[in-house]
């Protein structure tokens, strides 16, 4: 298996080095290094065209101005002729053996079609003390294990060439970027695929490096966030409050089944749940489920809290309760916490009305 590595660039020297210094140096898989110069400078501009006798197979693309993210790695996309495309950042750093623990859980597992590695964009800081190839070793005992993604991180994303050959390039109504790999996932999950982070593969990302310096970020952002809503609606939070046993089989699976498909629609479901009962259930391993095991007697107390404490913009839209009495003090405080409220014993009922109901204007 052969892989497209696209690293859009412009200017910021120094990072860009140590990226393009740590994929020559640590990948093990076969790939061919596409790289979309973006009107960098002149000293910039050198380096790029001096990676022509370190990489193996390189290709060098030149705009004379800045065409943005998305138009750039569309002009790799189009070159590319690989089994996979791995879209990746210049203000990243790769460890040991990053691309082909990725390409090896896309290859084996046919309903993923996007691959992100661990990283501390998703949440896998480095531990004090270590540096990215000391704490990349430390995972490698997750060889061949992954979890599976709401959605990918456009940092380091790797892409099975079937997907975009299913469903395109990257839309680039998204300009410059913000949002533009959410609606490549979207897109990709309606075509079918799953998305996964490659436990063993490791990518250092220097987060918002480039767009915090713009000055427009907010204004570029707030419009990419409404383009992208208006396609797909809005990410919602849930909270799925479990203190009692499921009563059969049936009612277990379809409680499991409620929690995954809203994750896997990218809303964020938080279980509420008896600390006693997490052995009854099995909830998938997904990054938007979140799962918070309380003792019995302060159960109630301890939902209450967590929900009104919760402030905008990361309050609740919709909470699910099987317990009556909690249902009532949740409904007495709704000034509070301005979730919708359902009460249903049957949570895939309750599901569907809210998608139903929208929640517009919330």
């Amino acid at each position: 298996m052969n892989c497209d590595i696209i690293i859009p660039v412009f200017n910021e020297l120094g990072i860009t080095k140590n990226c393009i210094d740590s994929v020559l140096k640590n990948t093990d898989a076969s790939y061919r290094l596409i790289i979309i110069d973006n009107a960098s400078n002149p000293d910039t501009s050198a380096y790029l065209a001096s990676l022509k006798d370190a990489a193996p197979d390189f290709l060098l693309i030149r705009n004379e101005q800045n065409l943005g993210y998305v138009k750039a790695v569309n002009q790799g996309i189009k070159q590319g002729r690989a089994d996979f495309v791995c879209l990746l950042n210049n203000d990243t750093i790769v460890a040991d053996g990053w691309l082909s623990e990725m390409i090896e859980i896309a290859d084996d597992n046919v309903d993923v079609g996007i691959v992100n590695p661990s990283s501390n964009t998703l949440a896998q800081s480095l531990p004090k003390g270590q540096t990215v190839e000391s704490y990349s070793r430390s995972l490698k005992s997750f060889k061949g294990k992954w979890g599976e993604l709401g959605q990918c991180s456009g940092f380091c994303m790797l892409i099975k060439r079937e997907v975009i050959e299913k469903i395109g390039l990257l839309d680039e109504s998204y300009e410059v970027g913000y949002f533009e790999e959410a609606d490549y996932c979207r897109r990709a999950q309606k075509a079918g695929y799953r998305f996964a982070r490659a436990k063993a593969a490791y990518v250092y990302h220097i987060e918002r490096y480039t767009f915090d310096k713009r000055a427009d970020r907010e204004e570029l952002f707030a419009k990419n966030r409404k383009l992208f809503e208006s396609r797909w609606g809005e990410s919602l939070r849930i909270a799925i409050i479990i203190s009692k046993p499921p009563k059969d089989r049936i009612d277990k699976d379809e409680i499991e089944q409620i929690i995954l498909t809203s994750a896997s629609e990218n809303h964020r479901v938080y279980v509420l749940i008896e600390k006693n009962l997490i052995a009854k259930f099995n909830i998938a391993e997904h990054s938007n489920i979140l799962i918070f095991g309380f003792n019995g007697i302060f159960f109630p107390l301890i939902c209450l809290f967590k929900i009104v404490a919760k402030k905008a913009p990361k309050r609740f839209n919709i909470i699910l309760a099987d317990d009556i009495v909690l249902f009532y003090i949740l409904k007495i405080s709704v000034f509070v916490h301005k979730a919708k409220l359902l009460f249903n014993p049957h949570l895939e009922r309750a599901i569907e009305l809210s998608k139903k109901q929208a929640f517009q204007g919330q």
